[in-house]
């Protein structure tokens, strides 16, 4: 029975890689509805977890063999660097399989993914699959909350995953949506990600405004306040700077929509605070508290500091669960990779300042405070790779198409000599 799933798989693994290679943007879309609606507990248990992400996603970046991009910039060289710190430990001692795991099949996979399929298939059609695939998710988060009914819930396997990720929380005594993520701020950061791609699509201005407001919608069911602050400086950016491919007209439906949402979400948002008091302060100490486990991080490699007790469960200086993306790097990785890091996330904020920036970039950015406060769980950390590939090819696109430098003597010459 094994090998015949293992040979249906394969074949089913060949006929999508056909697909995927006559039509690239097919296989993007694929990739879209797989994240957003393929929970992690729908994994292939064979000597490891193969999840959804990591399967398809396997299957669509070997279609790219033959077709890799042919210019790079300095930003495919910082990754790269920032993905060797990473893999260092490996080389140089203290690396783990579990974190290299991580970081070859979801960090490495979704930034090729984002970095290839960008040349492939084009900004435009990128930003429209992202954005109507996330707004549908969307929609099925708003529902979920409004219905109190949990789709994938009920949706197993009933595995080691499933229990891990599939309960639902709360906050003020109301469900968050989770969607199939299964986590509401994997879900509320997620959704957060496509709005700064809304405005570089062609869609009417009447659309976007609603396409706007279905994810925000699903960001404040969510409940989580990093994704709140994800979505607001997303929006406020590119009402405010803009990005490449943004025009003006579509800068003003991006404050109109900055307004309108200001009006009917910021007394909700306090008011669900509010009634969580202790529960949302608690969180937010909680997380605070976990800077100071940077000084038990190592150069390079995994925290001497983690322990596994008796009944299996890890931690870290006494913490069960590491809620900050660039603290759990400099754990498991070491504070070089996570130092890094740092640098090339600020590099990415001043260019977004400036105004030189992609919508794939600024979604990146306005990401700061979800990365100081959760980890990258379930299908984030590949979407969030993914649009990090996508703002690294787009600023690759932006050098490629901006003209070249003209000097004096040239504008000296006169037009029929030059």
């Amino acid at each position: 029975m094994t090998l015949v799933l293992a040979i249906a798989g394969l074949a089913a693994a060949g006929l999508g890689w056909m697909l995927m290679r006559r039509w690239p943007s097919v296989g993007f879309i694929g990739m879209c509805v797989v994240i957003a609606f393929f929970p992690v507990w729908w994994a292939i248990s064979w000597g490891t977890d193969w999840r959804p992400p990591l399967v398809f996603g396997s299957v669509l970046l070997a279609s790219y063999v033959g077709r890799l991009p042919r210019r790079y910039t300095l930003g495919d060289l910082g990754v790269a660097i920032f993905f060797a710190a990473g893999l260092l430990p490996v080389v140089a001692g203290g690396a783990s399989i579990s974190t290299v795991f991580i970081l070859v099949t979801e960090w490495v996979l979704g930034f090729l993914i984002g970095r290839f399929i960008f040349g492939l298939v084009g900004p435009e059609r990128i930003y429209q699959t992202i954005v109507v695939v996330f707004a549908v998710a969307a929609g099925f988060g708003i529902l979920e909350f409004v219905a109190d009914f949990h789709l994938w819930r009920i949706l197993g396997p009933n595995n080691r995953l499933y229990q891990l990720w599939a309960q639902i929380q709360y906050r003020a005594g109301l469900p968050r949506s989770e969607g199939a993520f299964g986590h509401s701020i994997a879900y509320g950061c997620s959704m957060a990600l496509a709005i700064p791609m809304v405005y570089a699509t062609r869609f009417k201005p009447w659309l976007k405004i609603v396409l706007t407001g279905v994810l925000a919608a699903a960001v404040l069911v969510s409940f989580s306040r990093a994704a709140m602050l994800a979505a607001a400086i997303g929006l406020l950016v590119i009402a405010v700077r803009g990005a490449t491919g943004v025009d003006r007209a579509s800068r003003g439906v991006a404050w109109l929509s900055l307004g309108l949402g200001s009006l009917g979400v910021i007394p909700i948002i306090f008011q669900v605070l509010e009634a969580a008091g202790s529960e949302a302060s608690g969180s937010a100490s909680y997380r605070g508290q976990l800077y100071d486990l940077i000084a038990v991080m190592r150069i390079v490699g995994r925290t001497g500091a983690a322990q596994t007790s008796l009944t299996g469960e890890r931690s870290v200086g006494g913490f069960r669960s590491i809620d900050s993306q660039i603290v759990l790097t400099g754990l498991s990785y070491g504070w070089l990779m996570m130092a890094i890091g740092l640098v090339l996330l600020v590099i990415a904020v001043v260019l977004v300042l400036i105004g030189r920036s992609s919508p794939a970039m600024v979604a990146v950015v306005a990401q700061l405070p979800a990365l100081a406060s959760v980890a990258l769980i379930t299908q984030y950390g590949t979407l969030f790779w993914i649009v990090v590939g996508l703002a690294v090819a787009g600023q690759a696109a932006r050098k490629q198409t901006e003209p070249e430098p003209v000097s004096v003597e040239q504008l000296s010459e006169p037009a029929a000599v030059r």
